[in-house]
């Protein structure tokens, strides 16, 4: 697999590049990127790399442009991503701006927000715990919730 790098607000453009070997490829809105901040990437089990932007997920495989785009009007639960992490039942989670997970699942989605007890803060970054619990870092706090392997 190669390298993939996102750039936030930066007055270098384009916003994604995928290096591979001596060659580097550079992605933008014009080849199916949702917006031109990229906010995290994430590779997933399979080989995909999924990029959460301002304007939702895209994912693409190693070799070329988004294949995949998904975006609130899909069913993800905001168009702000910030954080991406895919649990050990191969489910992938989207962590919004504005505190919401989304679980991509089966081409199905769920969406928890604060009406299930997350903080309504920026989600930097998910991790799962030894007993399937998610981990979500918050603004200065770690949280962690049973939603995914425990009942949700």
């Amino acid at each position: 697999m190669g390298v993939w790098r996102g750039f936030e607000a930066c007055p270098v453009k384009p916003r994604a590049r995928r290096c591979h070997g001596r060659t580097f490829v550079t992605y933008t809105t014009a080849d199916g990127l949702a917006h031109d901040e990229v906010r995290c990437v994430f590779p997933d089990s399979r080989g995909n790399v999924w990029m959460g932007t301002y304007g939702g997920v895209r994912r693409c495989d190693d070799e070329g442009p988004p294949t995949l785009a998904l975006a609130a009007a899909d069913g993800l639960g905001e168009d702000r991503i910030t954080a991406i992490f895919q649990d050990r039942h191969g489910s992938m989670w989207f962590g919004g701006h504005h505190g919401t997970l989304t679980r991509y699942d089966a081409g199905r989605f769920t969406v928890y927000d604060t009406t299930h007890g997350l903080p309504a803060h920026r989600t930097w970054s998910i991790a799962e715990d030894r007993g399937g619990h998610l981990q979500s870092v918050v603004r200065h706090l770690i949280t962690s919730t049973s939603i995914g392997t425990h009942g949700w």
